[in-house]
């Protein structure tokens, strides 16, 4: 439901959202929607900034997930509900990141590997 001034106060129900790759943030308030994607790509850059930052030329790290979560919690204030996938997360306890590296081995010039490790 809808308030007079446009808000919703289930996020449920909310028109209001924004898909950025798998994941999709929805919004109480169209002021919160517009906010968040005026300054998005900018928070993506200085998060993925400060994490390079601190190992240098050792890793490369792309947070942007991590950043784009950690924004809508600074910005949305009337609850957490976000879409990944077909999976519903309502609150910031039930997001669980997997780290992936891919690597080239020198003997294997052009190939790609993977491994996966699951981080709590």
């Amino acid at each position: 439901m809808k308030t007079k001034r446009g808000i919703y106060l289930n996020l449920i129900d909310s028109t209001y959202n924004f898909t950025f790759d798998d994941m999709t943030f929805y919004f109480s308030s169209v002021f919160y929607k517009n906010k968040f994607m005026k300054i998005y790509q900018k928070e993506i850059a200085r998060f993925n900034d400060s994490a390079n930052n601190i190992y240098k030329d050792k890793f490369q790290l792309e947070m942007d997930k991590l950043a784009m979560i950690r924004l809508y919690t600074m910005i949305e204030k009337r609850g957490f509900y976000i879409k990944v996938r077909e999976d519903i997360v309502e609150c910031l306890e039930d997001i669980r990141f997997e780290l992936q590296m891919n690597y080239k081995t020198k003997s294997e010039n052009s190939i790609d590997k993977s491994l996966k490790r699951n981080l709590i």
